[in-house]
């Protein structure tokens, strides 16, 4: 064994077997480094081990068995010992065995002192407290520059290293546990999926713009990368304003593990922001998601295909290719009430629809829509933990029920001062509860939250029409008129606000500037005079407009200009007819809103919708301008 062992020495064996090794982790760490900046795939690092533990036998072999000479390879036994070089070659092992180590210390002690160590996918800097209450200019579209929360962050969909599906939800879901974790910490603004999960790609607009686009002053981006059953995943926290990086982390988990790594980041974010995270906080962050991942990587993509259905024509078909895997998703995980609370929209829809005028009432269809509804809010109220979860789940079962009795308490139970956390109906029930007012400031920290979003802007400047704030209902109005998305399906609402406003010149130089057809100039003008006590223009309106009949009639320019001329008794018959169908009370709040007319009909005539009120203890008619003198002369 001594004799074999001294050969081994001879040989160089051991030494090569040495330098073979600091070798080969020097290069793992090569691939593992530059594996995110090249985008290889996952199973690279896993191929470059195998490579390198296939190598290893064959590199001993020809240690063994062959020299390296003056004259090149020869094998071993042909040397003469006189003339045999391993001498000569121990020593130059020795010296690269010893730059090896040298490389492998500098290596670990970079990665565990470095500030910012860790992070695969850009250089680091220095980190720099934010701790102050700083804020910096943002400018929104249509507006001046306004103030950035220094203490805001939006999360960007984290990379996946991998063309699958499966791996992208997983990353996705990632990002979004992350986003919520977040939302968790109070005097944090976090930037909604909605909004953030729009910078997804390539040829993306740099930090301080996505920054800029968002109203946040700080970008939390990162990558996850899948090897087997481990996952890499690398966060980096930037400030905006000076593209400055803050912190970054690596973290290296198995599946069972991963799950945890959304509150470690929250808590790192918490510190370097400078905001205390409450034992409340956390308790929230640990119990919320899933950590089932078959169910985590269904629901995402149910979530995809959940948003692709609020903008396409194919709604209703999308919405039931989400709930798909939805239920794919609770099949995995029974207790996942986010999965339960987002099926429930399409059976919401269902409902909506039927309240139509226009559609054709299917009783059974409806019974059972409504039971599916009230069903799936009750499993993702009882499966959360989280109390506005549980109570906004509870509000929007009401709002789509026939009995609203303890709406009231619902809406009391309101944080106003809460996350960023949404509900569907909450806006549409403190409207109808004459608790506008109340909510408007919430409604403006959901722009906040979700800045992109149309629906978020047009339902904040209703509530704030609801509340009688006309001039801040206009601001928010010039903002969405700045979207084409938005621009003529909220114009009518804008000119409305300036006329209650008392702004006619303006409106009518608005109507010249953009060539208006002559019936519009005509109805602004009917408008104008009625809100100054002559109805004959209204008059003959609402008479066109009732010998056209049918279907092409806009009901919101009927119910105005009955109302404007004082005719309300037209407005009684009409609201009748809405309160007869299912869920008219969504239609008739709608109508109420654009309207900006106060009362539009009598309670007496929606006796469904006055059973609602009066179950809710509700107050009506809400608060609003009462514009038009002839309206007001029949209270």
């Amino acid at each position: 064994m001594n004799q074999l062992i001294r050969e081994l020495q001879r040989r160089n064996v051991i030494r090569v077997a040495a330098a073979y090794l600091v070798v080969g982790w020097i290069v793992m760490q090569i691939v593992d480094v530059i594996g995110g900046a090249a985008r290889l795939p996952d199973w690279a690092d896993a191929f470059a081990l195998i490579v390198l533990i296939v190598a290893f036998p064959v590199i001993i072999f020809i240690a063994w068995a062959f020299e390296l000479t003056p004259e090149g390879m020869k094998r071993t036994d042909d040397v003469p010992e006189h003339e045999s070089q391993t001498a000569r070659t121990g020593a130059s092992l020795n010296i690269a065995i010893i730059a090896g180590l040298a490389i492998v210390v500098a290596l670990l002690a970079w990665q565990q002192f470095a500030p910012g160590a860790g992070d695969d996918d850009a250089p680091l800097r220095a980190a720099v407290s934010t701790t102050d209450e700083t804020t910096t200019p943002r400018t929104e579209p249509g507006e001046s520059a306004v103030e950035t929360p220094a203490r805001s962050v939006a999360v960007l969909p984290f990379l996946a290293f991998s063309a699958e599906d499966e791996h992208r939800y997983f990353a996705d879901g990632l990002t979004e546990e992350i986003l919520n974790s977040l939302a968790y910490i109070p005097d944090l603004i976090v930037t909604s999926r909605t909004s953030s999960f729009q910078f997804r790609g390539e040829n993306m607009p740099s930090v301080p713009e996505i920054a800029a686009q968002l109203g946040v002053a700080h970008i939390l981006e990162g990558s996850v990368r899948q090897s087997g059953g481990q996952y890499r995943v690398t966060a980096q926290l930037i400030r905006a304003a000076d593209d400055a990086h803050l912190w970054s982390q690596t973290y290296d988990r198995s599946m069972e593990d991963v799950f945890a790594i959304q509150e470690e980041i929250a808590e790192s974010i918490a510190e370097v922001l400078g905001v205390a995270l409450d034992g409340d906080a956390r308790e929230r962050m640990a119990q919320s998601g899933t950590t089932n991942m078959e169910a985590f990587v269904a629901y995402q993509h149910g979530r995809e295909l959940f948003q692709q259905a609020h903008g396409v024509e194919l709604r209703d078909a999308t919405l039931e290719q989400a709930n798909e895997k939805f239920t794919e998703a609770i099949a995995h995980d029974p207790g996942f009430a986010a999965a339960y609370y987002s099926s429930s929209d399409r059976f919401g829809y269902i409902l909506l629809d039927q309240s139509d005028i226009g559609s054709e009432w299917d009783q059974e269809a409806h019974g059972e829509a409504l039971t599916e509804y009230a069903r799936l809010l009750d499993l993702a109220e009882s499966n959360s933990s989280d109390p506005d979860f549980r109570n906004f789940a509870q509000i929007d079962r009401q709002y789509l029920s026939e009995d609203w009795t303890g709406a009231g308490i619902l809406l009391d139970r309101v944080d106003l001062d809460g996350t960023c956390q949404t509900s569907m109906w909450l806006p549409e029930m403190a409207i109808l509860s004459d608790r506008a007012a109340q909510i408007a400031d919430l409604l403006e920290r959901w722009t906040a939250c979700d800045p992109l979003s149309d629906t978020t802007w047009t339902t904040a400047m209703r509530t704030h029409i609801a509340a009688g704030n006309y001039q801040e209902a206009l601001e928010l109005a010039e903002i969405l008129a700045t979207r084409a998305t938005q621009a003529d399906a909220l114009a009518l609402e804008r000119l409305n606000l300036m006329l209650v406003l008392g702004r006619d010149d303006e409106v009518r130089q608005m109507l010249n500037a953009f060539s208006a057809p002559p019936e519009a100039i005509v109805a602004v003008e009917a408008v104008i005079s009625a809100q100054n006590g002559d109805t004959g223009g209204a008059e003959a309106i609402l008479e066109q407009l009732l010998a056209a009949g049918g279907e092409n009639v806009n009901q919101g320019d009927l119910l105005m200009f009955a109302v404007a001329s004082g005719q309300r008794h037209l407005n009684n018959e009409f609201a009748a007819r809405m309160d007869e169908r299912p869920f008219g009370h969504h239609d008739l709040l709608s109508l109420t809103l654009v309207c900006m007319c106060g009362a539009p009909w009598d309670l007496e005539a929606t006796p469904n919708f006055a059973e609602r009120i009066e179950e809710a203890n509700f107050n009506w008619p809400p608060a609003g301008s009462d514009r038009f003198p002839a309206n007001r002369d029949l209270d």
